[in-house]
């Protein structure tokens, strides 16, 4: 099974298995077999991207994305332009790219439009981010629903509307994943800010306790790259 084609697909699925498991050694360790077999296979040198950003090796990364560009769409080489950029920190261009993705595409895929609107919510186009999020429902309801949850969470902090953001935090499937405690938290301190009644304020700080205590200083980020339909 180690050995052509069928060789290539075991070691570029074991190595998305480890980067979603946070085992990045066993992930790099796994892409780079797989690239040695099929050097200019468009999944494996996107995933190499993936492992190496997750890594914060942004110049193996930006080396990368020529090759890339060689081989894929471009809409998709914007997409993981925007990615690498956004996850060094550098959110106006992985805005402009995000954007540029979203542009290109002539059917956009869940994750290009979900990244764009991340990007709209982390640079402060609200508007933008509103108008792309309602496309994301429209166009994927039956999909990634905690992910779309937790964006129309994220989109009612950045309008002030925490009392709604609370509410979409109590929808989330998973509710205990890191990127979903983050919203919780801040969608608390959201509320905090506002005039509330005593008891209710005493309450949402107990939540707020309990909230911290599990995300105990960690923090996580939607995993926009990851397969599957549904969370």
């Amino acid at each position: 099974m180690d050995s052509g084609r069928g060789g290539m697909a075991v070691h570029r699925d074991m190595a998305e298995c480890c980067l979603r498991l946070g085992d990045l050694s066993r992930a790099d360790e796994h892409i780079s077999r797989a690239e040695e077999k099929q050097p200019d296979n468009r999944y494996v040198v996107d995933l190499k991207i993936q492992i190496a950003c997750r890594l914060r090796d942004k110049d193996t990364a930006l080396a990368l994305l020529p090759r890339l560009a060689d081989i894929d769409r471009v809409e998709m080489v914007s997409h993981r332009t925007s990615r690498v950029e956004y996850l060094s920190g550098d959110l106006e261009v992985a805005y402009e790219f995000a954007e540029k993705a979203v542009e290109k595409s002539d059917n956009v895929r869940f994750e290009v439009l979900a990244h764009y609107v991340l990007c709209a919510l982390r640079t402060s186009r609200v508007r933008e981010a509103g108008a792309a999020l309602e496309q994301l429902d429209r166009k994927f309801s039956r999909k990634r629903r905690d992910i779309r949850t937790g964006l129309r969470a994220r989109l009612c902090i950045a309008e002030h509307d925490y009392q709604t953001a609370f509410e979409h935090t109590e929808r989330f499937v998973s509710p205990e994943r890191l990127v979903h405690l983050l919203i919780r938290r801040d969608a608390l301190r959201g509320l905090l800010s506002t005039a509330l009644a005593p008891q209710r304020r005493a309450d949402l700080k107990a939540e707020l306790h309990r909230c911290e205590d599990r995300l105990a200083g960690r923090e996580e980020d939607f995993d926009l790259d990851a397969r599957g339909n549904t969370d």
